[in-house]
């Protein structure tokens, strides 16, 4: 564990972010959560609307079984939207963080924009499955041994180790690491994906800007430890 290289790029995002130079990168994560506004909306109205019911047997349970699952099926809906519509807007944020930090230049054309959509979007279904299957398990185990809280904080780290992955895939992709590789690159530096992923979930819990703040944060960070892991040779791609 290279506790050295995350001490560096901690600061090194510190410092980005305090330079406000990468700070337009926030806008389309800011449209895209006005256009979603109204699903945000909604579940605000439904939620007040159940309030009606808390202490009405069975029906108030129901309603607010039904709340949890909206609630958490419009977050996912933003998370999903921010991590897949915008992928080409943090690509390119990564791009330019690794270009301006080594040097190294990457020559930009549409298909590999196309490319690089549809291997998030692949690599994203695959963690989502791996997800839900492991989240599953590790919550089933620990409620059956009556440490469910246990559980909870163990399925948060599941979830930050896989949102970590996401933001690590932009330099991962860019410097043509296979899955196979990804797949060794995030098994060897899981800490780096958590902490990266953890920021990303604490931040994304602010009400209607978090996600899109949290994206650019995790962004910058997850570029950073890339360079710091790795110390990418300076080169230039044709």
């Amino acid at each position: 564990m290279n506790y050295q290289a995350i001490k560096l790029a901690i600061l090194r995002t510190g410092d980005t972010l305090r330079s406000g130079k990468y700070n337009a990168y926030l806008l389309p994560g800011f449209i895209l959560t006005v256009i979603l506004s109204p699903l945000f909306l909604f579940g605000s109205l439904f939620n007040n609307f159940t309030l009606l019911f808390e202490n009405v047997p069975v029906l108030g349970w129901i309603f607010l079984v039904i709340n949890g699952i909206l609630s958490s099926l419009a977050q996912a809906t933003h998370s999903f939207l921010i991590l897949t519509i915008l992928s080409p807007v943090y690509s390119y944020l990564s791009e330019r963080l690794e270009s301006d930090s080594t040097n190294n230049q990457y020559r930009f054309n549409v298909r590999d924009l196309f490319k690089n959509m549809l291997r998030t979007l692949r690599i994203l279904v695959f963690m989502i499955l791996t997800e839900v299957l492991l989240s599953g398990v590790v919550l089933f185990l620990f409620n059956s041994i009556g440490m469910g809280f246990l559980g909870i904080i163990a399925l948060c780290l599941i979830q930050s180790f896989f949102f970590g992955w996401a933001f690590f895939d932009y330099s991962l992709e860019r410097n043509a690491y296979n899955f196979k590789k990804t797949q060794s690159f995030v098994s060897s530096h899981w800490v780096s994906c958590i902490l990266v992923g953890l920021i990303f979930q604490v931040i994304s819990k602010i009400p209607y800007l978090g996600l899109a703040l949290g994206a650019v944060l995790a962004t910058i960070l997850a570029t950073y430890l890339y360079i710091e892991l790795t110390h990418t040779p300076h080169k230039t791609h044709e």
